[in-house]
């Protein structure tokens, strides 16, 4: 019987080593890129969620009826069963003129939404500023209202009107198990996050800390509700221009029956100015002919559209085919009417021929 040399018994050793050495670095290296892969996925994921839900406020906040820039409380503490109860997606009802909590659930059904959820199987969760409450007779909500959320740590950011959190598993000693611990903030936040103080916390998720945030700034809401005003305005000087083939003049900034607690029969067109706010009246008492502005317009934005229209625009013959004086651009078209909606946007009103 023939025997390998023991130097052949040596090379087969090294190369077995070499070999199981290639396939754990290899297997190691498909390991580490596919738990990345899988990270960089459920990260993805959530940002989408979280988006998806920021999108949904900002809607809800654009189109309300009553208080446009408003927001509904939290889901957390109001119990009437087989109506409105703990984590069922429905919108807290109010306390007397306040959410009952200004941190909670993000009210889902409320937004129209389905049941979203972060990475680990967790509804969302939402703080409100309540300056931004939907209680239209309590609140006014135009480009001056401030938001009274901050953020801090990781991203520093002020003026903020709502917060949706993924809470993540639990972690350290939270516990969520029944209706108490499911209800309670501090299960599911941490930190300052938890305390629902007006004051919240990003930072990189540790052992004692999974909180994954998305915000809304004062600048969110507005940009959007400002289109909404214009858009209104606009509207409404086009049904007037239609039916009048003119427009009124400026009321004077410094008429007081223009602000929100003013007389509502006054707020007139000044007889001489061109630039100011946008009238009330055309007459005492009268409103504007063909044209209805909405209730939270009046008690919301009049104090904060600039109004300027060409002379040329205000008497007869029509102004559509005249040389217009010249007025402020807003950068859209030669204005015949000019808009200042509040202080971050500008806008053109086009008008139609009557």
């Amino acid at each position: 019987m023939r025997h390998c040399p023991a130097h052949i018994h040596r090379n087969r050793g090294y190369i077995a080593i070499v070999l199981i050495a290639v396939i754990c670095t290899t297997g190691a290296t498909w390991l580490a890129t596919s738990l990345g892969a899988l990270r960089n996925e459920r990260e993805r994921n959530l940002a989408a969620v979280l988006a998806h839900a920021k999108k949904a406020l900002l809607a809800r906040a654009t189109v309300d009826s009553s208080l446009p820039g408003s927001l509904p409380c939290p889901d957390l503490i109001t119990n009437i069963p087989g109506t409105n109860v703990p984590d069922d997606g429905i919108a807290d009802l109010f306390a007397g003129i306040n959410c009952p909590s200004y941190i909670g659930r993000l009210p889902w059904r409320t937004l129209g939404l389905a049941d979203l959820r972060d990475h680990d199987g967790e509804r969302l969760w939402y703080a409100l500023s309540p300056n931004f409450r939907d209680y239209a007779s309590q609140v006014l909500i135009n480009d001056t209202t401030a938001g009274t959320l901050s953020l801090s740590g990781a991203s520093t950011l002020n003026n903020v009107v709502a917060i949706v959190f993924a809470t993540g598993a639990p972690v350290g000693s939270q516990t969520r198990a029944g209706i108490a611990n499911q209800n309670s903030v501090t299960n599911y936040l941490e930190g300052p996050n938890a305390a629902g103080a007006g004051t919240f916390i990003a930072r990189p998720a540790d052992a004692a800390f999974n909180d994954r945030l998305t915000t809304i700034t004062v600048a969110d809401v507005i940009s959007f509700v400002e289109r909404r005003v214009a858009n209104q305005i606009t509207v409404g000087l086009n049904h007037h221009f239609v039916a009048n083939s003119v427009l009124p003049n400026a009321a004077l900034v410094t008429d007081f029956s223009c602000q929100p607690h003013g007389d509502p029969d006054l707020c007139l067109p000044s007889a001489t100015t061109m630039a100011g706010f946008l009238p009330r009246n055309l007459t005492p008492g009268a409103g504007w002919l063909g044209t209805t502005f909405p209730g939270w317009f009046n008690a919301n934005w009049r104090t904060s559209v600039g109004y300027m229209v060409a002379p040329e625009c205000t008497s007869l013959p029509p102004c559509l085919n005249t040389t217009f004086s010249a007025v402020t651009d807003a950068g859209i078209a030669t204005p015949k009417v000019t808009l200042v909606i509040g202080s971050i946007r500008q806008h053109t009103v086009r008008i139609i021929a009557p």
